[in-house]
C-alpha cells in the first residue's frame, strides 16, 4: 500500500480552542489533514474535516482529481464557545490530485466523527508482484 500525506493540522479541532476560521489556511481558509492511500484495487482518501455541516458535504470525482466542498461552522469573535454561539457560514473547497485513473461513478464516501473517507476503485488494478 502506498500513502501520500498532506498535513496542515495533525489533530481534530478542539471545541474549547479557536474556531476553524481562527486557524491557519488550508481548506477554504481553514486547516485540514489529507491522506491518500493506494491499494491493489482502490484509492482511499481521508480528510479530517472537523466542524463541518454534515448535510453540506459535496464530493466530486473527475479524471485524476477529487474535489471536496462543504460548509464549516464558524463563530463571531465576540461569542464564547457554546452550542448557541456557532453558526454556519465558512465555505470550504479542496481539490486533491489522485495518483492513478479511477472509476469515478463507483466512488463512495462516508463522514463520521470529523473524518471524511472516500473509496474510489482503480480503473486498472495493480498487477500483483511476481515471485522470482
Amino acid at each position: 500500500m502506498h500513502r501520500h500525506t498532506e498535513r496542515n493540522q495533525a489533530r481534530p479541532p478542539d471545541p474549547t480552542g479557536p474556531s476553524p476560521s481562527e486557524t491557519a489556511a488550508g481548506l477554504g481558509g481553514s486547516e485540514v489533514h489529507v491522506e491518500v492511500q493506494e491499494t491493489e484495487h482502490e484509492v482511499i482518501v481521508m480528510l479530517a474535516l472537523g466542524w463541518v455541516v454534515h448535510d453540506s458535504i459535496v464530493v466530486r470525482c473527475a479524471g485524476r482529481s477529487l474535489t471536496i466542498e462543504a460548509e464549516r461552522y464558524a463563530r463571531p469573535s465576540n461569542t464564547h464557545v457554546t452550542a448557541a454561539g456557532w453558526r454556519c457560514g465558512e465555505a470550504l473547497r479542496r481539490t486533491i490530485a489522485l495518483p492513478c485513473d479511477v472509476r469515478s461513478a463507483q466512488a463512495s464516501a462516508r463522514y463520521r466523527q470529523g473524518l471524511l473517507t472516500v473509496h474510489i476503485p482503480r480503473e486498472v488494478p495493480l498487477a500483483a508482484p511476481r515471485p522470482h
